[in-house]
């Protein structure tokens, strides 16, 4: 069953049917990045997904930085050319934008707008391991909390207790339906051998979508 609809879950925390619900809901919104970077045109892996019908996708910064030949693919196989068209290196967050994308229209995944979750919320992370773009993985876990930091105007945290994986990088965080975050970078717990990631929240997206329009 999980070969056949290319998803799997960490820990084994979603059973068959609620795996395969998430699968329906999330397959053709969520794809992998990759880019030519360095001096060596090395190629390099991450995660993104659809944000708006017309094609723009969100992921984090790190994931492209300042790589050349960047190209979307989704989990079915489609390849999609896409441009930069918003960043924001001190919150880890970058928009991109299919390019002639004409009248195709894209499987947008709903961002949250409060900012706000109840601590112990159930969530999830998603994207695709390093250089294999046919099974999605997902992470289950729990929101922790949200802090602050000085490097910018987008200041917010969200912290998450779960197991990530590389690649992973750029897909989105949801509690339900809805992302609440975009996967960042490992978190590590004071006094604790507990996995976590830090991901910028969707409120900072929100922002950063509106400066791509």
């Amino acid at each position: 069953m999980h070969k056949r609809l290319n998803i799997r879950c960490l820990d084994n925390v979603l059973d068959l049917e609620e795996l395969q619900t998430l699968y329906v809901y999330v397959k053709s919104s969520i794809g992998r990045i990759s880019c030519l970077r360095d001096k060596d045109r090395n190629k390099w892996w991450g995660s993104g997904f659809f944000i708006s019908e017309d094609g723009l996708i969100a992921t984090a910064h790190h994931v492209i930085g300042n790589g050349l030949d960047l190209v979307f693919t989704v989990e079915d196989g489609r390849e999609y050319t896409v441009d930069v068209v918003a960043d924001e290196p001190h919150s880890d967050l970058t928009i991109l934008k299919v390019r002639n994308a004409a009248s195709e229209r894209f499987t947008a995944l709903p961002l949250e707008q409060t900012g706000k979750l109840q601590a112990s919320s159930f969530c999830t992370a998603l994207g695709y391991p390093y250089a294999h773009h046919k099974q999605i993985i997902v992470s289950p876990g729990t929101y922790v909390e949200s802090h602050t930091t000085e490097l910018s105007l987008f200041r917010s945290r969200h912290i998450f207790q779960m197991r990530g994986v590389d690649g992973q990088s750029g897909g989105p965080i949801l509690c339900g339906k809805e992302v609440v975050a975009v996967v960042s970078e490992r978190h590590d717990f004071p006094d604790s051998p507990l996995p976590g990631i830090e991901a910028p929240p969707s409120t900072d997206l929100l922002s950063l979508l509106q400066a791509a329009r």
